[in-house]
């Protein structure tokens, strides 16, 4: 019997697992002009798609990346992969002449893309005199980011996949408090209930929320956060007053471009970036 593309028996013999991994970059809190020392005039909240069934492999992979560049951290007790090499460490204007850094980056990004990966990110250019909530610029931020990801799913170059989010978690999240609870529940909320929701079917299961110590994919999207955050620093933020300079940033991009989900057939056309301007 010939099977078609919406047969459940067809579906679930070709479709595979992404895991979709969230972090952020920036704060979601209320900046002041000129920028105050630690704030942030924009917030970057960034997915990195890449295949379950490859897990093993790019995560022992980081693991030895990590193991080669900075020895002497990783020197330490314990696994390998409870301990982060952070992205805002890496791409930080005090580190913009770190040939072992950003030698470190690229290498990374050769990393992810030799496992197909795409990338996603919301990028919210913050207004200093109507912050908006951070419990809404994530959730907002996510709503965006997830229905991309199911247009990648949908969209595979080898037929449709399934999908799982996983996203870093905060404080107070293990109590059943924090942002984690908020967003898990306005996910839900927004799935289950909005008539664009609804149809996000190929995404199964809440989001789940992880300590990045304990992922690779969560520090492998930490570090992809941070340099798409740093470039659109660079581009729409660079002359406000007390403004940091990411100018060394720009050297990464075509890279960090190159690894964004586009659908160019869709009409409209899909794009995995977005930046959107509060100000």
């Amino acid at each position: 019997m010939l099977r078609t593309a919406s047969d459940p028996l067809w579906v679930a013999f070709f479709m595979d697992t992404i895991v979709f991994y969230v972090d952020e970059s920036g704060s979601t809190d209320h900046f002041d002009l000129p920028i105050g020392n630690g704030q942030t005039p924009i917030f970057t909240l960034t997915g990195l798609a890449m295949p379950l069934s490859e897990w093993r492999r790019y995560d022992r992979t980081f693991n030895g990346i990590k193991a080669n560049f900075f020895p002497e951290v990783l020197a330490a007790k314990g696994r390998k992969e409870h301990i982060e090499i952070k992205g805002n460490e890496i791409v930080s204007p005090r580190n913009a002449t770190s040939k072992r850094r950003w030698n470190f980056l690229a290498t990374t990004i050769r990393l992810v893309n030799r496992y197909d990966a795409k990338l996603f990110a919301v990028t919210f250019l913050k207004s200093h005199e109507k912050p908006i909530s951070s419990k809404s610029l994530y959730t907002h931020g996510f709503q965006i980011l997830i229905e991309r990801f199911h247009d990648y799913l949908l969209n595979h170059s080898k037929g449709p996949h399934q999908g799982i989010i996983i996203c870093d978690s905060r404080s107070g999240a293990f109590r059943g408090n924090g942002l984690d609870k908020d967003v898990a529940k306005s996910h839900q909320t927004y799935i289950f209930g909005h008539s664009v929701g609804r149809t996000l079917t190929n995404i199964k299961e809440a989001p789940l929320f992880a300590d990045s110590k304990l992922t690779i994919g969560i520090q492998l999207a930490d570090i992809m956060s941070a340099a798409i955050y740093s470039n659109h620093y660079h581009y729409y933020v660079r002359n406000l007053s007390g403004a940091m300079n990411y100018s060394h940033c720009q050297k990464i991009w075509p890279k960090i471009a190159a690894l964004q989900y586009k659908n160019m057939s869709s009409n409209p056309k899909v794009f995995g970036f977005r930046v959107i301007d509060l100000r």
